[in-house]
């Protein structure tokens, strides 16, 4: 999920191309509609389908993070989306907009499928009522299928989601644990290392003590064999 909403410029390519395309076979079906009421649906068709990318740039991809603002998106682009099926059911795959933003906005999974399932067959019943009852068994089929899709695919994105943010954490963990690691390796390092030190100065003083004291010993030896001479030297010369 963080992935699609930072990447919202996907979103935008998404939702304005989808509304566009929709908006042409809308314009086409006005074209060649044969009555001026058929003519004024297309084109109240063509209307809504020019909302959707406006609604969508007025609350854009932070609106996913957002629950209300979130619902408040859903609600208008099935407002919209309704209201283009209705009049022009050639449009009918731009109910494709709706499903991923209710899978984004819902965050539970049970959630989600209650409201694609709320929001497909209110699609239905007002197709229904619009058109007339007759059309239900050419409108029933197309929802059933777009429900069950959606749940299909939902689910499994939300599965790879799931799987991603596990292994996202533990890679978490394993960084974690390898700086640790590396914070306790440079500190043993330099306990060694002082204790090389220590260990080097502790020698080193040893050695410049002992060299002192055996200098001292020579030099007082030294000093006791010259004053044994200066006295013999002076005893000589009394006698």
């Amino acid at each position: 999920m963080d992935f699609l909403v930072r990447n919202g410029r996907w979103w935008h390519v998404l939702i304005v191309g989808t509304a566009l395309a929709n908006v042409l076979v809308a314009g086409f079906v006005a074209v060649g509609a044969e009555t001026q009421a058929e003519r004024a649906e297309a084109l109240v068709a063509v209307g809504a389908l020019l909302l959707i990318p406006l609604v969508w740039l007025a609350f854009g991809v932070r609106s996913i993070g957002d629950p209300r603002k979130g619902a408040v998106l859903i609600a208008l682009v099935t407002l919209l989306v309704t209201v283009a099926m209705v009049l022009v059911p050639w449009t009918g795959f731009v109910q494709t907009l709706i499903y991923p933003l209710v899978w984004l906005v819902c965050v539970s999974a049970r959630r989600s499928i209650l409201v694609s399932i709320a929001i497909a067959f209110g699609i239905g019943v007002v197709s229904a009522l619009y058109n007339g009852v007759d059309e239900i068994p050419d409108i029933l089929p197309g929802q059933l299928f777009s429900v069950a899709a959606t749940c299909g695919i939902g689910l499994s994105i939300t599965r790879a989601w799931r799987v991603a943010d596990e292994r996202r954490e533990l890679l978490e963990q394993l960084t974690a644990s390898q700086e640790h690691v590396q914070k306790l390796s440079r500190l043993s390092g330099a306990s060694l290392e002082r204790e090389r030190i220590s260990r080097d100065l502790h020698d080193t003083l040893a050695q410049t003590l002992a060299g002192l004291a055996m200098l001292a010993d020579r030099s007082a030896k030294e000093i006791g064999r010259l004053r044994e001479e200066e006295a013999a030297a002076g005893a000589d010369a009394q006698a």
